[in-house]
């Protein structure tokens, strides 16, 4: 019995290193979707006549497709120069979330609209990348480093 778990424990443990590698993948997949959602939401296609831009099950599986190629192909570029060293802390990626996540429920709720929500919606997504990658590039001419693990 306890050859199979010592044969079980190594596979999952390969499991759990291929998602770990896998989650910008992830990442920008649900929000290449979240885009094509959000899209189609606000351009679309009334008509009907656009096969992809008229239906939002295709826009928003199609901007997932555009969120997972597009951070595939940046992956080995931003890892081959790591020269994005972390300079957030823990609780700095926390308030930035929040404050994107705030945003992103005034859209939905309709509170903004015109110029400020596509000003907010794009302070939004900035704010979500930067505190999942937990590096922000208006830091380093400041001088800035809210990461307890300065190096």
């Amino acid at each position: 019995m306890s050859d199979t778990n010592e044969t079980k424990e190594p596979s999952i443990r390969k499991i759990m290193s291929k998602f770990k590698n896998s989650i910008p993948q992830i990442i920008g997949f649900v929000l290449g979707g979240l885009a094509g959602f959000i899209y189609y939401y606000k351009v679309g296609c009334a008509s009907g006549t656009c096969p992809i831009k008229s239906n939002p099950w295709l826009m928003t599986l199609w901007g997932a497709i555009m969120g997972y190629l597009i951070i595939d192909i940046l992956s080995p570029i931003v890892n081959k120069q790591n020269t994005m060293k972390k300079n957030m802390g823990a609780i700095d990626k926390l308030i930035r979330m929040l404050i994107a996540v705030v945003i992103v429920v005034l859209y939905f709720t309709h509170v903004i609209s015109g110029t400020l929500e596509i000003i907010l919606l794009i302070l939004a997504v900035i704010f979500a990348l930067t505190s999942l990658i937990g590096f922000c590039p208006l830091y380093l001419p400041l001088g800035i480093n809210t990461d307890k693990k300065k190096e």
